[in-house]
């Protein structure tokens, strides 16, 4: 698979708004890279997203929960405590819309695993089929990069470098070579928000 075609999928799922034609592309690379290089998908989708993760202050809600809950998130609960909704509806608000509803149990175990291991991430959506795995990706990333941006805001230079760091890192995971672990583990700790940040930006509580 071209590099090319993550490079635009990043272009269009991982900036805070697209276009209609970026959204429209972005569906179709989707179905595309699950089809056809279903396993470097899925170490790219565990990759981003457990770096992301990383970034999240260690007093943020999430850090308490566990895979196992079986809990499923949603925006009411599990992301408007840092961003209250400004519409009447979830589908009104200009940022929160995007996560397209709630999470259900199956991808918020897939999220929440994502804050501790890698490895399990990327065995769950790897045993996903194509077009299930295709439909979870850019549901499970949304939910990460917006938690973070809920914090630093949508110009945030470094998801787009680790969306793009994760083109190279997710070949090289699958082959079994130098993904670069230490790297990736440190970029994350260079970025991690400060603890008391939550509660600056906290507008209501769980």
């Amino acid at each position: 698979m071209n590099t090319t075609d993550y490079a635009r999928w990043v272009a269009a799922l991982c900036a805070p708004y697209t276009t209609l034609h970026q959204a429209r592309w972005a569906a179709h690379a989707t179905r595309t890279l699950a089809h056809d290089d279903h396993d470097r998908f899925a170490a790219f989708i565990s990759g981003i997203t457990w770096q992301i993760l990383a970034t999240l202050p260690d007093d943020d809600p999430w850090r308490v929960y566990k895979p196992s809950d079986g809990r499923a998130f949603t925006v009411r609960t599990h992301m408007a405590d840092l961003m209250p909704l400004s519409g009447a509806t979830i589908s009104e608000d200009p940022i929160l819309s995007c996560l397209e509803g709630d999470l259900d149990a199956e991808y918020t175990t897939i999220l929440l695993q994502a804050q501790t291991s890698i490895h399990e991430t990327y065995r769950m959506l790897r045993a996903l089929n194509s077009d299930k795995l295709a439909y979870a990706a850019p549901i499970i990333v949304r939910w990460a990069l917006v938690r973070r941006w809920c914090y630093v805001g949508g110009n945030d230079e470094y998801v787009s470098e680790t969306c793009t760091a994760w083109i190279r890192r997710s070949a090289a995971y699958v082959q079994g070579g130098n993904w670069q672990q230490d790297a990736a583990t440190f970029e994350a700790a260079l970025e991690q928000i400060p603890r008391e940040f939550y509660e600056k930006v906290t507008h209501t509580r769980y």
